[in-house]
């Protein structure tokens, strides 16, 4: 049989395409062995918990999202390369985040906000609480765009990271009684003028010239791109993952849904990876 590595060698879809049909039909128990390790080592390097309480709703809800049958088949499909982990993850962060919404604490506490009183404005766009000349940095846990909301989490000797409120790295550290002091209140400039990455993950069905659609339609809209990766499964179903250039989160959803009207496109998420 193939190797999993002529996955990276060979030239056309089409034998992609028939290398993972082997491994779907052939090495089952390999292929869900190996998607669940890719899963969950994925988890562990983005600090993402599933609670034990939570498992079986969380678990029941992901295959659903991601249209299998069952948990085993899920990890089958990421295991011979029909489904892509970043896509399975974005699903289980937005999941988690519902699941834990209703125990997430008040943002900021409230000893910040009594603590750091001044405002200032720094060179990436961002207005961080009781902060001068530091340095900033967004979380690549969580992409966080201008119009999302923001809050900031000090780093020992090396500056400010800058999340989502939402991300689930500040929901787990918020129950850290000694992470109260290191949270800080931040919000973007409303003058911010420049340009950020975003990432999304377009499902279609597949067909020629589908990409070039995607392409055009981008850009129309004068949207730079900055990268692009293409797949299909043998099943005949297609994704794009595209990185493009915008300037707040309004301008990434407007975007999103222009790119959903395009014939034959079934789903379109924006990865926080």
């Amino acid at each position: 049989g193939p190797s999993r590595d002529w996955l990276n060698i060979v030239q056309t879809s089409q034998a992609r395409s028939k290398i993972r049909a082997w491994f779907k039909k052939e090495r089952r128990d390999e292929n869900i062995a190996e998607g669940r390790d890719v899963f969950e080592r994925e988890l562990r390097h983005l600090q993402i918990t599933i609670p034990e309480e939570s498992r079986g709703e969380f678990i029941d809800e992901l295959v659903k999202r991601c249209k299998v049958n069952s948990e085993e088949e899920m990890y089958a499909a990421i295991g011979y390369g029909g489904m892509q982990v970043s896509g399975v993850i974005a699903k289980a962060r937005d999941i988690l985040t519902r699941i834990q919404k209703p125990v997430v604490p008040e943002l900021p506490p409230p000893e910040v906000v009594t603590e750091r009183k001044r405002k200032s404005r720094s060179k990436d766009g961002v207005i961080i609480e009781g902060m001068d000349n530091m340095l900033v940095k967004f979380a690549k846990c969580c992409n966080p765009l201008p119009g999302d909301p923001i809050i900031g989490f000090i780093n020992r000797g090396t500056g400010v990271t800058i999340h989502k409120r939402d991300c689930m790295n500040i929901t787990a550290a918020q129950f850290l009684s000694e992470n109260g002091p290191r949270l800080v209140s931040a919000e973007w400039d409303a003058d911010l003028e420049e340009e950020f990455h975003a990432s999304i993950e377009i499902e279609a069905i597949d067909r020629i010239g589908l990409v070039a659609d995607v392409s055009m339609m981008l850009a129309n809209l004068r949207i730079p791109i900055y990268a692009m990766k293409t797949r299909t499964t043998a099943g005949g179903v297609a994704f794009i993952t595209l990185t493009f250039g915008v300037t707040n989160r309004e301008h990434l959803d407007n975007i999103i849904a222009k790119i959903r009207k395009i014939k034959d496109i079934t789903s379109v998420e924006r990865l926080l990876k």
